[in-house]
C-alpha cells in the first residue's frame, strides 16, 4: 500500500491543508474498515452456509387464544441477516462519500498548488446528498516531470472507469422498464461499480504523493 508523502515545514498555510488531508485520508480508513467489518458480518449469517435447527415452538397469535408454529432459530437469522444488510448498504454508501471527498479535496489542493495558490483549507463542493461532484481536476502535462505520473493516471482511468459504470447503472435502474439486454448491462456496470470506493481510495492516496510533488515543485521556485 502506498504510504503518503510527509513533507515537514513551518509555512502555516501548508500545515492546515495538510491536517486537512489527513483528516480526509482518515475518514476514508475508518469508513472502508466500518464497511469491511459490515461485509463480514454479513457472510456470518449466510443462509446456505450454516446448520439451521429444524426445531418448532408454539406462540401466541394475533387472534386471541390462538397459537401459530415459528421455527426460532431461522426467525432470529433471517432478522440478524436483515440488519446486517442494511448496515453493509449504509456504510458502502459512507464509504463511498468518504473516498470520493477524499480523492477530490486532495486532488483539489493539487491542482491549487500547481496553478501557484497557497490554500489554507480544502473546500468541498458537497451537495444535499453528502455527495461531491464526480468531476475531477484535469492536470493535462503539469505533472509530467513527476515520477509517479503514469501509476497516477492509470489510478486515474480506474477510477473514471467505475464512475461511468455508476452512472449506467443509476441511469438503468431509474428506467420504469428494461429489456432483457438492458438488466445484463445493468448488473455488469453494478459490478463494475462495486469497486468505486476502492478506486476512489487509491487515486487518493497517489493523489497525496502527487500534492507533495506540487509543493516541492513550488517551493524550490
Amino acid at each position: 500500500m502506498t504510504v503518503p508523502v510527509e513533507i515537514p515545514t513551518t509555512v502555516t498555510w501548508w500545515n492546515t491543508l495538510h491536517d486537512g488531508v489527513v483528516a480526509l485520508r482518515v475518514a476514508a480508513a475508518e469508513a472502508r474498515r466500518a464497511y469491511r467489518a459490515a461485509q463480514h458480518a454479513c457472510g456470518d449469517v449466510e443462509m446456505d452456509r450454516l446448520r439451521l435447527e429444524t426445531g418448532v415452538v408454539m406462540v401466541s397469535g394475533t387472534v386471541p387464544g390462538t397459537t401459530v408454529r415459528r421455527r426460532p432459530h431461522e426467525r432470529a437469522l433471517r432478522a440478524i441477516a436483515d440488519v446486517h444488510h442494511d448496515a453493509e448498504t449504509r456504510l458502502e454508501r459512507v464509504y463511498e462519500q468518504a473516498a470520493m471527498a477524499y480523492a477530490y479535496g486532495v486532488t483539489w489542493a493539487t491542482d491549487q498548488v500547481l496553478e501557484g495558490e497557497h490554500p489554507a483549507r480544502i473546500t468541498l463542493p458537497i451537495d444535499t446528498f453528502g455527495d461531491v461532484p464526480y468531476a475531477l481536476p484535469d492536470f493535462g502535462e503539469r505533472l509530467d516531470r513527476w515520477a509517479g505520473v503514469e501509476k497516477f493516471t492509470r489510478l486515474r482511468e480506474d477510477l473514471e472507469r467505475c464512475l461511468r459504470a455508476d452512472e449506467i447503472a443509476a441511469d438503468l435502474a431509474s428506467r420504469d422498464y428494461v429489456t432483457e439486454q438492458e438488466a445484463a448491462e445493468m448488473h455488469e456496470a453494478l459490478h463494475a461499480a462495486a469497486s468505486l470506493p476502492d478506486a476512489a481510495f487509491a487515486y487518493a492516496q497517489a493523489a497525496e504523493e502527487a500534492l507533495a510533488f506540487a509543493y516541492a515543485a513550488a517551493a524550490a521556485q
